[in-house]
């Protein structure tokens, strides 16, 4: 069995010039950084809300990554590239193709840039690069985007009363899984879950009004500062949800409100 990660952290791998490679892991994803590139390679996880178990659906995933994610940037996401397997060796072709056989891999291209200038870095770090009229370019990208975004269909099933709050609801089941003793926290949270139950009925004709009127949308999906960029003289937006379509197809507001709550932490 090829050990992909450990045969791309060699420079030979790739179709340029690279003197070391970076290898960064997250909980879905390896990332590779090599010389002015980065290539993410997904994790083969069936986790219930992702599922890139087979390597037609990484391939898939990561062309949703690519398609998704260029809305928001000009060119950070730059394509998908096939990662093939050669004897004991892997290397990288420079598109993506099917007309090798031992492709093993999938991986999304992207141009490198310095994630200190990721702006909850930049604010964390009290960064004198920080320019407060951001905030307002900020809006004015969002607004945009959420304007010229696709609207979900009535008969979707994204956005509708019983979707919101299955989610909403579900939240309390996995809580309680890991509560055990904690009796006063159980209390809380099952005050929580009655409260939840009866938003339910006092918004349901506000939620089915908003999906009437074209306010759910296919959103970034995970819109906070830990997903913006100060790059090429502009803030951008990257690394938008493409695993779920449940997750990314919501009310414009909510996106917007999930930004908010990471801004007033910060304050």
């Amino acid at each position: 069995m090829v050990n992909i990660e450990q045969l791309l952290l060699k420079p030979s791998a790739y179709p340029h010039h690279v003197d070391e490679v970076v290898h960064v892991e997250t909980h879905i994803s390896h990332i590779f950084l090599a010389g002015e590139y980065a290539y993410k390679v997904k994790k083969p996880l069936n986790l219930g809300f992702l599922d890139f178990s087979t390597l037609e659906a990484r391939r898939h995933f990561c062309t949703e990554e690519v398609r998704l994610n260029s809305r928001l940037t000009s060119d950070i996401y730059i394509d998908v590239v096939s990662i093939v397997s050669n004897d004991d060796r892997v290397f990288i072709t420079d598109k993506q193709t099917d007309k090798h056989t031992n492709v093993v891999e999938y991986a999304v291209r992207m141009h490198r840039f310095d994630h200190e200038m990721e702006l909850d870095k930049l604010l964390e770090n009290h960064s004198k690069h920080w320019k407060d009229e951001w905030l307002d370019e900020l809006c004015i990208t969002v607004a945009k985007f959420h304007l010229d975004s696709a609207r979900a269909k009535i008969n979707s099933g994204h956005g509708e009363v019983d979707v919101i709050f299955s989610f909403a609801l579900e939240n309390f089941v996995q809580i309680k899984q890991h509560l055990h003793n904690h009796q006063h926290i159980i209390k809380t949270s099952e005050q929580l879950q009655e409260w939840t139950a009866l938003q339910k009925k006092r918004l349901s004709d506000e939620i089915g009004s908003r999906l009437k009127n074209g306010f759910i949308r296919e959103c970034h999906g995970d819109m906070h500062l830990a997903n913006m960029v100060y790059w090429q003289s502009k803030v951008q937006i990257f690394d938008g949800i493409e695993f779920s379509d449940e997750l990314r197809w919501i009310d414009v507001i909510s996106e917007v409100a999930f930004l908010v709550m990471d801004l007033e932490s910060r304050e």
